[in-house]
């Protein structure tokens, strides 16, 4: 992956970097970032147009204040519309993960809580992380073998190769952990 690219996705000295919108109220707890009533906190981070980033974070802590509260991640190019991420809602303490692809030389990254407007629903997030995945799977890895194999494989039909190694030279053996006695 590349670098983080969200400031202060730790919490853990205070919220700074962080802004409030809708009618939530944020505050700095030892688990995270707390958002109090319906609304949101965001950040706006740097992006390249037509670049893949995956988006991480934890809700360390849930109460949903005897109202039908819930929360997501989202991301777009403003605060709302979410055009480029959006949800699904969730309830409970979890991990959360999603990818989105940047239109934009910045992404706003939002944490939405919903619930009651003036509703005590409160969901505390920690460990917030937004990277540029540089390599083509979405965990960042690089799949060399089918790499390998979609760059020689003119070469090895023309020259016969690939009939005498059929079963070695096919996209679903190099994508296995033996690619390394391929190449």
């Amino acid at each position: 992956y590349g670098e983080e690219l969200v400031t202060n996705g730790t919490f853990t000295d205070n919220i700074d970097g962080w802004v409030v919108g809708g009618s939530a109220s944020l505050s700095h707890t030892s688990i995270g970032i707390k958002i109090q009533d319906n609304g949101y906190a965001y950040q706006i981070v740097p992006t390249v147009a037509g670049k893949r980033y995956v988006l991480t974070g934890n809700v360390t802590a849930f109460d949903n204040g005897n109202s039908l509260a819930d929360y997501e991640f989202r991301v777009g190019t403003s605060v709302y519309p979410p055009n480029l991420y959006d949800g699904p809602t969730q309830t409970g303490v979890r991990a959360l993960y999603a990818e989105f692809t940047a239109t934009t030389t910045t992404s706003f990254i939002v944490l939405k809580t919903h619930g009651t407007t003036g509703g005590t629903q409160t969901v505390t997030w920690d460990n917030i992380s937004v990277k540029e995945v540089l390599y083509d799977q979405p965990d960042g890895t690089l799949q060399l073998g089918l790499i390998l194999f979609l760059t020689l494989r003119p070469l090895l039909k023309a020259t016969g190769i690939s009939q005498t190694l059929p079963s070695l030279l096919t996209p679903q053996y190099l994508q296995t952990d033996r690619t390394m006695l391929v190449l």
